[in-house]
């Protein structure tokens, strides 16, 4: 196939390989579940407030929830499923297509200590270090980002649309949610298609948003004018959380996104891979989507994708989703795909 990206080998793995073709309610869209992770609906969590932190001292912090064969990442209203094992003095949270884990033990005051791990073959080893203590229940104003000095702050409205002009990464659009004064919610939208769920505190002048969905960790710092109309800032992220561009945001009217990245080539075209099972595919409408088992955003949108091709699949709809691995090993990158397909 003809590849943009010469280094990156490609993974072919089919949408929607159960049998049956009859529509099903969607899965709520905020919450992705690994494909171990065990329903236990008669089972309550136990919560706890997390913090991973680099050697910089920059933190993310987000509640984890702990319950038997799972555990949660919640960050706002959006909720990362995952197969886990816990004992009540070992924790172990494998996201086995991330290649990523949470590991922690359990002290005598029930806090947890640990680290979140990555074992890309990419991007090479790392580890965060992470602590966790217990929460009656995951609200935002327990996650304390923003400390306590100073009143909480009030936008004046439960929504406001935030423009962010970043010193990297260009324009970026924020949606917040004021759940009460001092208490926010955040969805970050790149320009590359990338969704960032968010939560946090705003005291004084500084609002502080972060988040982590097993792949990453996220923290947006902003200084607000007295008008609460415009801020400076930064947005660190990254497995390693060194990955930080400074910022301007400026308060405005909901607006779209550039559909193409500044600098993107006008006409890149990709070929499929000549494949029997693309071959066999009925003539009609096919959708390709372009993800990779690494992507986080790409885990979240898989349910929507499912639904929609049971709903359409009558119809004659056909869904490929080509994964762009990154070790340059067949096997290893096969191997990824039947996970992500599982999963």
């Amino acid at each position: 196939m003809a590849n943009p990206r010469p280094a990156v080998l490609v993974a072919l793995a089919l949408c929607g390989c159960k049998r049956d073709d009859e529509p099903r309610p969607a899965p709520p869209p905020v919450v992705a579940r690994d494909a171990g992770a065990v329903a236990t609906a008669a089972a309550e969590p136990t919560w706890y407030r997390a913090i991973i932190r680099a050697p910089s001292g920059v933190e993310a912090r987000f509640f984890l929830g702990v319950a038997p064969g799972q555990a949660i990442l919640k960050v706002g209203a959006h909720e990362v499923h995952n197969a886990a094992t816990f004992d009540r003095a070992t924790l172990s949270i494998p996201f086995t297509v991330y290649q990523t884990a949470v590991d922690a033990t359990a002290g005598s005051d029930g806090a947890l200590t640990g680290a979140f791990s990555t074992r890309w073959r990419a991007w090479g080893a790392s580890s965060l270090p992470l602590a966790a203590t217990k929460v009656a229940a995951p609200t935002t104003s327990a996650l304390a980002t923003a400390g306590s000095d100073g009143a909480p702050i009030d936008l004046g409205e439960p929504r406001t649309i935030w423009r962010l002009a970043m010193s990297e990464s260009g324009v970026a659009k924020v949606v917040v949610t004021q759940t009460a004064p001092g208490d926010f919610e955040g969805l970050m939208f790149l320009d590359t298609g990338n969704l960032i769920y968010l939560a946090g505190n705003g005291r004084g002048d500084a609002l502080v948003l972060t988040g982590f969905d097993g792949t990453s960790g996220y923290r947006l710092e902003l200084a607000l004018d007295g008008a609460r109309a415009r801020a400076r800032g930064a947005m660190t992220m990254g497995h390693r959380l060194d990955s930080r561009e400074t910022l301007t945001a400026t308060r405005a009217a909901d607006f779209a996104l550039a559909s193409k990245p500044k600098g993107a080539k006008p006409h890149v075209k990709v070929g499929l891979p000549d494949l029997p099972q693309l071959a066999a595919l009925a003539p009609g409408p096919l959708v390709v989507e372009i993800s990779g088992s690494w992507c986080s955003t790409c885990r979240d949108a898989a349910p929507v994708l499912d639904q929609l091709y049971r709903a359409s699949r009558p119809r004659g709809l056909q869904m490929v989703t080509l994964l762009y691995e990154l070790s340059g090993d067949p096997a290893a990158d096969a191997k990824q795909a039947e996970a992500f397909a599982r999963a």
